[in-house]
């Protein structure tokens, strides 16, 4: 019978093993098209279990330093960081152990996992490596150490008002993408700020937390802040989420005019969610440059196509036809009401965006995180990469929620 310690040991092992592939799946999950909460929970379950165990051995004397070898990769990082973090006070003196629960040797490699281990674990013992982390001072810890404190709960205020004051483009992309998912109204003076900001990256960043904060900003000034690229598709398709309705039809018109703002019409027409868009994105979906970007913008206002689609082919390629298109709107646009709102097939309403938040695939989920936020303002946007349970009790709270629903932001 092989020794006691070295069965402990292979028992370790294995759950640190297991751990690190449940991660690893959970990661492309979340970043999947495809998955529900549900899964996701089921991820979430045993991915916990397989911590905990590695974390009781950790109470009970165990080390990880013989099990990591210099090059691991990201996902044996968030377990041995979580793990440790679970440990709290029980862990061991070891001292590389506890440098990697502080985060001290972190690499920007590994930044990702360690506040994510932080804001999974979420204990005194992780909070307290949190602020650890922000004292070291460099930018690049204190955008980790930030990014750790909102997937926790929230921000600190001093920590996201800091992070704004700095000049530095990695810190403050990082705050502004918090501003943006916590509607941190009080930043709004310096945001503005921040439109003209030298690097590239920030104006766009500080533009979309603007308009996420209900600030007005017109097309034109979201234009301003870049090439047309995916990213500011992105951003013009925001705006036309927050923008009142008949503002953003405005809006939208002058897109559909230009050549040169064509897909961005497109893209941004499916944001919207309005259906007297759709006859113009079926004509659209014959025009083989943007025919893909058409057939998503109805699919995200009706929930489906129909058989006018050609699953057959791959995304980028596929071809739809147009009469079969055009015939089955019309067999469902009864349903869809001319100047109202839509999100896959249901009305962009508080019940609907919490069932769709509840039950519906990612790529869908995403979708309604942000429509939640402009719905409801004040409350932030649901994380869908956050923890099964914790997302599941922020949908029920909002669910539930009965202040008064301010109107979407005016220009």
């Amino acid at each position: 019978m092989p020794p006691r310690s070295t069965v402990a040991d292979r028992v370790l092992l294995q759950h640190v093993d297991r751990a690190t592939f449940l991660w690893e799946h959970r990661e492309r999950a979340v970043n999947s098209l495809s998955a529900t909460l549900a899964e996701l929970a089921e991820l979430d379950d045993a991915l916990l279990a397989n911590i905990e165990g590695i974390a009781l051995a950790i109470r009970q004397g165990a080390s990880l330093d013989g099990l990591l070898r210099a090059e691991e990769n990201p996902c044996d990082r968030f377990v041995v960081v979580a793990a440790y973090l679970l440990a709290g006070d029980g862990a061991s003196d070891n001292t590389h152990d506890r440098t990697i629960a502080t985060g001290a040797i972190v690499g920007a490699v590994h930044a990702h996992a360690w506040s994510s281990a932080c804001a999974w674990i979420g204990n005194p013992t992780a909070r307290h490596a949190i602020e650890q982390r922000w004292a070291i001072g460099d930018p690049t810890s204190r955008a980790m150490a930030l990014r750790a404190a909102h997937g926790v709960g929230a921000a600190p205020r001093r920590m996201l008002t800091d992070a704004l004051a700095s000049d530095d483009p990695t810190l403050l992309l990082s705050a502004l993408d918090i501003v943006q998912r916590t509607a941190a109204a009080e930043t709004t003076s310096r945001i503005r700020t921040l439109l003209t900001h030298s690097d590239a990256m920030v104006p766009r960043a500080a533009a979309r937390a603007m308009v996420m904060l209900g600030e007005s900003l017109t097309v034109r000034e979201v234009l301003l802040h870049g090439a047309v690229d995916a990213e500011l598709t992105a951003d013009v398709c925001l705006l036309m989420q927050a923008l009142p309705l008949k503002a953003a039809e405005l809006a939208l018109a002058q897109l559909w005019k230009a050549e040169h703002t064509l897909l961005i019409a497109v893209v941004a027409s499916g944001a919207l969610g309005d259906p007297r868009f759709i006859p113009l994105l079926i004509d659209a979906a014959a025009d083989e440059r943007v025919a893909s970007a058409a057939i998503d913008a109805i699919i995200r206002i009706t929930g489906n196509v129909g058989d006018a689609l050609d699953a057959s082919e791959p995304t980028a390629a596929r071809t739809t036809d147009s009469d079969a298109l055009r015939a089955s709107w019309l067999a469902t646009a009864d349903r869809f009401e001319i100047g109202n709102r839509f999100l896959h097939g249901q009305a962009v309403t508080r019940a609907n965006l919490c069932s769709l938040l509840l039950t519906a695939p990612q790529s869908v989920r995403r979708d309604a995180a942000v429509e939640l936020a402009l719905l409801v303002r004040g409350r932030g946007t649901l994380q869908v990469t956050a923890p099964a349970w914790r997302q599941r009790t922020l949908v029920h709270q909002w669910s539930k929620f009965d202040g008064e629903t301010p109107q979407r932001a005016i220009v």
